[in-house]
């Protein structure tokens, strides 16, 4: 328990230290694509996010399509993930009348176009909010808890 903890913390600890190496390269123009595999990054993603999955008495649920490889932004594309497993998260924690939490994540290619299709049984987003959610800094979280 004692090693799998260190490693939690030593595996954090990376990204985070990848985090800000990613915004640094982004400032100077410096970003560069990587091929990697979805799956083992989704699975990189799901490791970094347990201990809040099991906290939060969620149920994830991944379909994904093998060996699918990708050149892109693999750091950006954790952050992403992070970003929208938290807003399914905190919208679960607004609803005490959902007793079995899901968050479902499933990749496919169609015509050479890669999905990957997150959704959960939170709610969903408000009709009037649909229009604004990729406007840049968009939240509808106070300023000390989101910034878009």
């Amino acid at each position: 328990m004692f090693t799998k903890t260190c490693n939690i913390i030593n595996q954090n600890a990376q990204y985070l230290s990848n985090t800000i190496d990613d915004f640094r390269d982004y400032i100077k123009g410096d970003s560069q694509k990587i091929e990697f595999n979805l799956e083992d990054e989704i699975k990189s993603f799901l490791s970094l996010v347990d201990t809040t999955i099991k906290n939060s008495d969620l149920n994830v649920i991944v379909d994904l399509k093998e060996n699918i490889t990708i050149c892109g932004y693999k750091n950006e594309l954790t952050q992403c993930l992070i970003n929208l497993f938290h807003n399914s998260k905190d919208a679960f924690l607004e609803r005490d009348d959902i007793k079995n939490r899901y968050i479902f994540i499933q990749s496919s290619v169609n015509q050479n176009i890669l999905e990957i299709k997150i959704k959960d049984n939170a709610g969903g987003i408000p009709q009037k909010l649909l229009k604004k959610i990729y406007e840049p800094y968009f939240t509808t979280k106070h300023k000390s808890q989101g910034t878009g």
